[in-house]
């Protein structure tokens, strides 16, 4: 039932999925009942390890879900472990310019294209069940996303957007909204001209964007937006909240 982020990729479909920083299979699961299509495990922030991932990556290869992990470009060790894991797609972050999203690439893919050791052994090779890696074959299937969160990496969008390798781009609202001087204002006007820029340019280079709605409702002015191929919801901590401070809510207004 293994899932992978190109296949979302290729459907020509928009799709969604969330961030997650907690160490629960449990709750990929419920996600995936819910409708969201891929989950990002998220190495930047918080407090998962990689040690939690297994079972994480387990559950959504049994449940059909696509899963991608957030790791910083030169960080070889931890892009090669989580991709051993068997995840199908990388997220980067920070991303300014195109040695960023290159050296990104280079630490991801195997030889020709790239540094990334090969361990037959693994569970993304079926701990080596089946034979030798298929460098081709995984090199071909791998995504790699570029998260640009400066004025500096919207300024060389498109030399990033041109690196061999880099699959998708997205505008990374908090850091970039801090960064311009409007902090916690993720649909400032400011941002939200980044985010369009990046579509366009994603649009008439060939590749793809992503886009981040805090509110659901916000998907539909990115319906016809080409460019635009998947979404990234709210995480699920604030889910969670709002699902147990609306029951809270309305247990008080009963008893008064």
């Amino acid at each position: 039932m293994r899932t992978t982020f190109r296949s979302l990729l290729a459907s020509g479909k928009k799709f969604k999925g969330c961030y997650i920083t907690i160490p629960s299979p449990q709750i990929i699961e419920v996600m995936r009942c819910a409708g969201l299509d891929f989950v990002m495990l998220d190495l930047l922030h918080d407090g998962l390890t990689i040690a939690d991932l297994r079972p994480m990556i387990m559950a959504a290869d049994a449940c059909g879900m696509a899963v991608m992990a957030r790791v910083e470009a030169d960080d070889a060790e931890k892009i090669c472990k989580v991709l051993d894991l068997g995840v199908s797609a990388l997220r980067i972050p920070n991303v300014h310019n195109a040695e960023i999203a290159a050296l990104a690439v280079k630490n991801a893919l195997y030889a020709p294209a790239g540094t990334r050791s090969v361990c037959p052994n693994v569970r993304a090779n079926h701990y080596a069940c089946f034979g030798p890696v298929d460098i081709e074959r995984t090199n071909s299937e791998l995504v790699i996303s570029a998260i640009i969160e400066s004025p500096e990496g919207v300024e060389n969008l498109e030399e990033i957007i041109k690196v061999p390798g880099i699959d998708t781009i997205s505008i990374g609202r908090s850091d970039f909204a801090n960064a311009k001087g409007v902090p916690g204002q993720q649909e400032h006007p400011l941002v939200e001209e980044a985010v369009r820029q990046a579509a366009a340019a994603c649009h008439q280079l060939g590749k793809s964007c992503s886009v981040t709605v805090n509110k659901p409702d916000q998907a539909g002015k990115y319906r016809d937006m080409p460019g635009i191929s998947f979404f990234t919801v709210r995480q699920p901590v604030n889910i969670l909240y709002d699902g147990y401070k609306a029951v809270c809510d309305q247990i008080d207004k009963a008893m008064e």
